[in-house]
């Protein structure tokens, strides 16, 4: 994960924050020369070179080699992100021969995962307190950083939701306006005043002011809870 981190200096409880843009990094399709194969990288290889590349490292020598080999089966199996890699490196040869053909210098090729914002969000699932031992509710430190990543690529969405939905929403703001100043849905007013904010730990939003004339202000809770009402969602 990368981010502008901003951690607590002093003997004060420990905190994560961040500012900025979050964005996940995963690095360039091949190794260093002098450097190991690891992540997306070992998904281009084939299933033998893959075997070998996970059991050369320190961290898996107690590994049992049939399990691993297991596991990468599910994983090419399984995973579309084992896929989107092995195409992108068919990719990164069809250029590489295009270029020698027309004797110039392979374009860099970029891959970019689009996710289906459709599927139900499963942080939710994750961070909901059960009867049993919870692993990420144990995590200290990480289930902080865990939390903080969640929330930032929620308020990423919204943010985006809004950016691409201006003229939808501008629309809706000019009927409340309307039903609201002109149309006297809640009565009439005498004097009223609005403001649009966009603040930094918040989404843009509106507040209006509106005073009504005295035979149409609220006499009762009753009124009051006809036109007032809140929703846990």
């Amino acid at each position: 994960m990368g981010a502008q981190i901003d951690l607590p200096k002093g003997f004060v409880p420990y905190c994560f924050g961040i500012h900025g843009q979050i964005y996940h990094w995963i690095g360039p399709l091949h190794p260093e020369p002098d450097q190991q194969a690891q992540f997306g990288q070992i998904y281009i290889l084939d299933s033998s070179l893959a075997l070998e590349e996970r059991m050369g490292r320190v961290a898996n020598e107690r590994c049992d080699e049939i399990i691993m080999s297991k596991l990468g089966d599910i994983m090419n199996r399984i995973s579309p992100y084992t896929a989107a890699y092995k195409m992108m490196y068919d990719a990164e040869q069809e250029e590489v021969d295009r270029a020698k053909r027309e004797k110039r210098t392979p374009s860099p090729i970029r891959m970019i995962f689009d996710t289906d914002h459709a599927i139900q969000d499963r942080r939710r699932y994750r961070l909901a307190i059960r009867s049993i031992f919870s692993v990420i509710h144990n995590a200290g430190k990480l289930f902080k950083q865990y939390i903080v990543d969640a929330y930032v690529k929620t308020e990423k969405n919204r943010l985006a939701f809004h950016r691409q939905n201006q003229k939808s929403l501008k629309l809706k703001l000019d009927e409340f306006i309307d039903d609201m100043f002109k149309n006297h849905t809640l009565g009439r007013t005498i004097p009223n005043a609005f403001v649009i904010e966009f603040q930094q730990h918040g989404l843009p939003h509106c507040h209006m002011l509106m005073i009504l004339v005295n035979e149409d202000k609220p006499k009762d809770e009753n009124f009051i809870n006809c036109i007032v009402s809140s929703e846990i969602i």
